[in-house]
């Protein structure tokens, strides 16, 4: 059976646990999609940040993992935001009234906030790390193509969950590391090697 789409991979999880699982495979094989998009930061992963923020923030998109990087632009200037913690934002920029352009990011909940206080509404642009689409609702997306193991891996660490079989659950979770690690290696090396520096000209704050 070819491990090429969501009916395909659920019924070989079945088939290759020997658990009658059929009832709720679509609730655990999502948990298993869930520990992958926790696991790892893939390129088909990414997607174009663009929300405009004012002094209150801007928001976060329902499908946000983790920000990549972010800019705004004024005057033709493209501007860098420096990640940090919510934290760190209101603990060095308390006043939330408005202030001067932004120079730094971080999340409260489901906002941005930026630091300083923006002086005007600007542009968030950037990239961040999305949860894909669940493949109950795609069928085949980029692990079905490049790394149906891992979905496999995954699925069954749900299963054995599931039924309290912890020797295999355990089994698995460390055949899981070993797939996903392998799977972020060749990406970070991919990336490193045949992709172009991202460079952001003109980024003075003056």
């Amino acid at each position: 059976m070819a491990l090429d789409n969501y009916s395909n991979i659920t019924a070989a999880l079945i088939k290759q646990t020997h658990q009658d699982v059929t009832a709720c495979i679509d609730d655990l094989f999502r948990q298993g999609e869930f520990r992958i998009n926790r696991r790892l930061r893939l390129r088909t992963m990414e997607t174009k940040l663009s929300v405009m923020a004012s002094t209150n923030g801007a928001p976060v998109p329902s499908d946000f993992i983790a920000l990549k990087w972010a800019y705004t632009i004024e005057n033709s200037r493209i501007m860098d935001l420096t990640p940090q913690t919510g934290e760190y934002i209101y603990r060095w920029y308390p006043n939330r009234t408005a202030q001067t352009r932004p120079r730094f990011i971080g999340r409260d909940g489901s906002t941005f906030v930026l630091g300083p206080a923006p002086d005007k509404d600007y542009l968030l642009n950037g990239c961040y790390y999305r949860r894909l689409q669940s493949l109950q609702s795609t069928t085949t997306n980029w692990f079905t193509e490049n790394a149906a193991d891992l979905l496999m891996a995954a699925g069954k660490i749900e299963i054995y969950g599931y039924v309290e079989d912890l020797e295999n659950m355990r089994t698995w979770e460390e055949r899981f590391e070993l797939i996903a690690a392998r799977v972020q290696k060749e990406e970070n090396e991919e990336h490193a090697g045949g992709g172009r520096r991202r460079s952001i000209p003109d980024m003075a704050y003056s």
